[in-house]
Parts: structure tokens; C-alpha cells; sequence
């Protein structure tokens, strides 16, 4: 008789678990939901609207969402000069980062570090048409979960490279920037948490034949965040979203989506970073939903979202950053929708959040 190791026979349950579900009749399919997953919120352009997924293309709802996510990136700068005066694991000092600026003034360099949590109540009120009102209030925080020893590990398991992370201390917040031939921005005390800028958005949707589905999305960002905390810009920021998804298959068990969005940013009026005015940025995404049994789907996405700074000679910061996502949506007591997603950056390509983890939990009373 072979001998099945526990873990084996468990793993296989669990896949015969899946495959059972995915097969069986069940009830009707319902339409996929939204892919799951929300905007960046890499320190440096978190005061600017961004758009994530589409959200709304359930007309009228109330969801809530809680995004958390780690943003750690520098230059070659600040590791080489603690390694020179032999201040490694130490904290990035005011006096180091004006040494660089001394030495380097014709240089970029920048040292970002920081976690923020981005809670945020979404409604949304269909007025027919196909059209629908939003607004999204959002809460921020930048001392919320320390995850810098969990994305350590969560690097290491993958085989991911640390960026220097253990050559700093952990659970820091700190930003210091220096544009070439500009003055040196310093900043490492952590900012206060609260009310972030408000978000009002038009939404219209359509059912096309052969299972396409068209969506578009204006959005306005209200100055109600504290510009001089990264709460906010000071500003009203404006952006368009389109949205196409096709359903494949006779039951669509697959969905692709593709969205793209352009944002016209606001003046920043806050102290950080340097006020450096952003240009108008882009946005694009792809994704795939495949649905397992009639309740539940699961998702891949990649985006590719230009700089606010694209225009300005900051090296990674002004470069098109891209990442990629997995996430899981499941129906829930009728009227409800769960959905969790982890965000990874690539960091071949420009700056972004390292990793984000998310939840949201929606709730559809016109169902």
C-alpha cells in the first residue's frame, strides 16, 4: 500500500474541492464583478487621483475597502554613504542625506520609506440610464500595520531581492528628495492620519451584444486632504476611465477586461515633496477572471501607470511603473461581494508601492 504523505492528501482534497465546484450546474452565472484591486499608494503620488479597477458597475451600492501597502526605494546614494561612515542599520540622518547634496548637487537622489493604509466608503446611486453617481470618502494613515518584516520574508520566498532593506531600520517613515541642481528635501516624522481628498465620480455603463460590456468614468478630486501631511494635494484633480470587458465561453467562466485612464492633476500646494509640479499622467490595465463554480472568480491583472512626475529628471521616480496583482471575489449572502487582492511591484519598471494587501466588502441593495 503507498503511503500518502498528510500534506499531499490535504492538497489534494482541496483540488478536487475546486475542480468539483467549478463543475458543477449551480445556479445561472452571474455576471464577474469588478477585478479586485485599488489605486497606488506609493507615498510619492498618493495626494493625486489615480484610478484602480473600475468600481461602480454595479449601479447602486455602498462598498468599504481597506488598502495597505509598503513603499521602500532609494538611489545608489544613501547605502553608500552610510557604508562609508559605517552607519549601516542606523537611521538615514539629516546630516548624512546634506553630506550627499554637498557632494552630489548635480544628482537625483532619493530615499522613500513609509506604510500607508488607505480606508475608504464608497457609494454609489444609480440614476438610470446606465448612469450612476459616486463618492468616495477616504481615511489615511501612516501609522497603521508595519508589514517591512513580512514583505522580508515575502521577497526572500519568491526569491525577490531586498533593495537594501536590512541595510535601514525597520517601521520608518522618511522621505528625502533632491532634484538635480535643486535643494534638498527632508522629511522623517511620521504625518498625521485623517480625512484624505474626497472623490466624486459619473459613471455610464453598457451591455453590447456578443457579451461585451463598455463602462467610462469621470472622476474629480476635491481638496479636502492635508497637502502638507501626503493627505492630499491642495488641489482639484480631474481624470476619464474606459472600461471593455468581454466574456468568453458559452458560460463565461473566462472574463477579460481592459481599462485605460488619463488624469489632469491639480498645482501641489503642499511642503513635500519640494512642490514638484505634476503633468498629466496615464494609466493602463489588463486583466483576466476566471469563475469557479457560480459564486466565486479569481483574478490576474497587470498595470502600467506613467509618473504625475514624468516630466521631471528623477530617474525611477518619473518612470511608468508596473505591477501586477491577484485577487479573489466571492458572493456572499445574496446581496454582498467580498473580494482580497495582493498588489506586487515590478521594479524593472520606475517606482512604485513594494506590495499591497486589500479587502473590500461590498454591499448591493438593488439586487
Amino acid at each position: 500500500m503507498i503511503s500518502v504523505p498528510k500534506r499531499s492528501r490535504l492538497g489534494c482534497v482541496v483540488l478536487a474541492a475546486i475542480w468539483v465546484t467549478s463543475q458543477a450546474p449551480g445556479a445561472e452565472p452571474e455576471p464577474a464583478p469588478p477585478v479586485p484591486g485599488d489605486r497606488s499608494l506609493y507615498l510619492l503620488t498618493l495626494p493625486f487621483l489615480q484610478f484602480g479597477p473600475f468600481r461602480s458597475a454595479m449601479g447602486s451600492g455602498v462598498d468599504v475597502s481597506l488598502f495597505t501597502a509598503n513603499t521602500f526605494s532609494h538611489s545608489w546614494h544613501p547605502d553608500a554613504i552610510k557604508t562609508e561612515f559605517g552607519t549601516l542599520g542606523q537611521p538615514f540622518t539629516r546630516a548624512e542625506a546634506e553630506e550627499l547634496h554637498l557632494r552630489h548637487p548635480h544628482d537625483t537622489i532619493y530615499f522613500i520609506d513609509g506604510d500607508t493604509t488607505r480606508v475608504s466608503a464608497l457609494a454609489t446611486l444609480a440614476v438610470g440610464s446606465g448612469l450612476s453617481l459616486g463618492l468616495e470618502v477616504p481615511w489615511i494613515s501612516f501609522d497603521g500595520p508595519r508589514t517591512d518584516s513580512f514583505i522580508e520574508g515575502f521577497h526572500r520566498t519568491f526569491g525577490l531581492g531586498d533593495s537594501q532593506r536590512l541595510s535601514f531600520p525597520r517601521n520608518r517613515f522618511q522621505v528625502v528628495l533632491q532634484a538635480p541642481n535643486g535643494p534638498l528635501y527632508f522629511h522623517d516624522q511620521t504625518p498625521t492620519e485623517g480625512l484624505g481628498d474626497i472623490v466624486t465620480t459619473l459613471s455610464w455603463q453598457r451591455e453590447m451584444p456578443d457579451r461585451w460590456h463598455l463602462a467610462a468614468q469621470l472622476a474629480l478630486k476635491l481638496p479636502t486632504g492635508n497637502a502638507d501631511q501626503f493627505r492630499g494635494s491642495g488641489s482639484f484633480d480631474g481624470g476619464l476611465l474606459v472600461a471593455v470587458t468581454k466574456g468568453l465561453g458559452e458560460v463565461e467562466r473566462w472574463t477579460l477586461r481592459f481599462e485605460g485612464s488619463v488624469v489632469a492633476p491639480g498645482r501641489y500646494r503642499g511642503s513635500a515633496p519640494l512642490g514638484l509640479d505634476p503633468s498629466v499622467f496615464f494609466r493602463a490595465m489588463l486583466g483576466a477572471q476566471l469563475r469557479i463554480g457560480s459564486l466565486t472568480w479569481v483574478s490576474i491583472g497587470a498595470a502600467a501607470e506613467q509618473s504625475p512626475f514624468h516630466r521631471e529628471n528623477l530617474l525611477d521616480v518619473s518612470q511608468t511603473a508596473a505591477s501586477v496583482s491577484l485577487g479573489i471575489s466571492r458572493r456572499l449572502f445574496e446581496r454582498c461581494l467580498a473580494e482580497i487582492w495582493v498588489m506586487e511591484h515590478l521594479p524593472s519598471f520606475g517606482d512604485s508601492a513594494d506590495v499591497g494587501f486589500g479587502l473590500r466588502l461590498r454591499y448591493l441593495p438593488g439586487r
